[in-house]
């Protein structure tokens, strides 16, 4: 079902709106346009409708038609960015221009190097979500992609390290898996991809209470020190250099870490 625009400042409805008006401007009917842009009138009706998401193609050749340099694709960036986490969406905005990325993980595939398929499986778990959201959200990833496939500027180079029990936690079922794997085989290839497979040892921090159920577990990837909470072995997990876990374990020993 289509989202209502009654009183919708959303991003999409707002790359609708001024798709509505530039096509009025120009005097195109949906079809119309839909033969400049080699799109269907019917696809142009869902954006405008706002049951269907712009994807950076449509954006672009938006902006080629009716002469907008820049216009629609601007939009789409914030449109692409809506379905992520608040804490998320500055960082997608500085990644579409980024020059290096950098990546380190312990639970899940990166989102720059998932498949369609392990994505959906992914974002389509929680309770609650409806099918038209969960394909919001696929789409707002799978597009964050196509920063590694730019020409120009040229892409990011990106190092992404990744711990190899992600390889043998199971997302979506064995077709998934292989496909996902398959996918990163292919993405290693890429001479601006740089991926290190590893294996993180973890292990109780010295510095954890007695209770062996609430404790900080340690595992060293590389030149990285990796930190969680032992009862989230899934969640986030925080990486830091040597030196900085040893200025950090060396102020809690002496009693200098200075928390307010």
């Amino acid at each position: 079902m289509a989202a209502s625009r009654d009183n919708d400042d959303s991003a999409l409805s707002q790359f609708a709106e001024e798709l509505r008006a530039a096509r009025g401007k120009a005097g195109l009917s949906r079809e119309d346009l839909g033969a400049k842009i080699n799109y269907s009138g019917s696809l142009i009706g869902m954006i405008e409708s706002m049951s269907r998401s712009p994807s950076l193609d449509f954006a672009r050749r938006c902006d080629g038609v009716f002469n907008m340099p820049g216009t629609f694709e601007r939009m789409h960036v914030r449109v692409r960015a809506e379905p992520l986490a608040d804490s998320f969406r500055l960082f997608v905005t500085h990644e579409t221009t980024a020059i290096a990325l950098h990546a380190f993980e312990l639970g899940l595939v990166p989102g720059l190097l998932q498949t369609p398929d392990y994505a959906r499986t992914l974002l389509g778990s929680p309770m609650g979500v409806s099918e038209e959201e969960t394909d919001r959200r696929v789409t707002a990833r799978l597009e964050r992609q196509a920063v590694l496939d730019r020409t120009e500027p040229p892409p990011p180079m990106y190092w992404v390290v990744i711990d190899e029990a992600v390889l043998r936690r199971p997302v979506g079922g064995p077709e998934v898996m292989r496909a996902q794997v398959e996918h990163l085989i292919e993405m290693a290839r890429r001479p601006n991809v740089m991926m290190d497979l590893t294996r993180a040892g973890w292990r109780k921090a010295s510095f954890s209470g007695t209770n062996s159920d609430n404790c900080v577990e340690v595992g060293v990837v590389g030149r990285t020190v990796a930190v969680r909470d032992s009862k989230e072995p899934h969640g986030p997990v925080l990486a830091l250099a040597p030196e900085q876990w040893r200025a950090f374990t060396g102020q809690v020993k002496d009693g200098t870490l200075g928390l307010a």
